[in-house]
């Protein structure tokens, strides 16, 4: 806290995350770089912005979909009314299945904060399967289960970030496209270097990886 104070002080505000290299999906060429992307990358982050937490209500919607790498973040603004792409519906799912069929062959791990929210959403929104390989909030409960575990919470107390939420108007698409995306990949930042940083813990005691990789995570899949 106190080093946190002295950079809001020499920064004279809110310092924004310097490694945030995030990118918004705006044609088939940027869509291309992400399937090249996921092709190459051993794990990525995901998480998706919802209209609500219930799928099922009507008129349910993701809103958008964020891919976190080691080196950047890319998101897809799905169903964000801002989000200029002429004819883009159908390249779109074509886009989605492209990623669905590099996810099911296996050679892709997926990260995620609460996993179970995401997939759920994805299967009842496309009828994908995804699986998750390491969820971040289940991670951090078998370490310590007696601390919050909100993400937010985590990556300030892990990451020294700054508090970066948006208005839930926003995060449900109805604001600026570039405020909605920044946040979208400041989720998928953080949970990927949460990753890094949990399952190096977890390494360090083998009982306790065993019980989150034999039974917390197939739990939650």
């Amino acid at each position: 806290d106190i080093k946190k104070f002295k950079l809001l002080i020499e920064h004279r505000g809110i310092p924004t995350e310097k490694e945030l290299n995030y990118s918004i999906i705006k044609n088939e060429r940027d869509g291309r770089k992400l399937l090249k992307k996921l092709k190459c990358s051993p794990y990525a982050s995901l998480d998706v912005e919802t209209t609500g937490l219930y799928p099922w209500d009507k008129g349910s919607k993701i809103i958008s979909m964020g891919f976190g790498f080691k080196e950047c973040q890319v998101t897809i603004p799905l169903n964000h009314p801002e989000w200029e792409f002429d004819d883009h519906e159908d390249w779109v799912q074509e886009l989605l299945d492209d990623i669905d069929e590099i996810i099911m062959r296996g050679k892709l791990k997926l990260i995620a904060h609460n996993g179970k929210f995401d997939t759920l959403w994805i299967r009842v929104m496309y009828r994908y399967k995804w699986d998750i390989s390491f969820d971040t909030m289940l991670a951090h409960y078998i370490l310590d289960e007696n601390s919050r575990h909100g993400l937010d919470y985590l990556s300030q107390l892990y990451c020294n970030a700054y508090e970066y939420d948006i208005p839930l108007e926003e995060k449900t698409g109805n604001g600026p496209i570039d405020r909605h995306c920044k946040y979208l990949a400041l989720d998928v930042y953080y949970t990927y270097r949460l990753y890094e940083i949990f399952s190096e813990m977890l390494r360090k005691d083998g009982e306790i990886n065993r019980v989150f990789n034999k039974i917390l995570v197939p739990c939650s899949n």
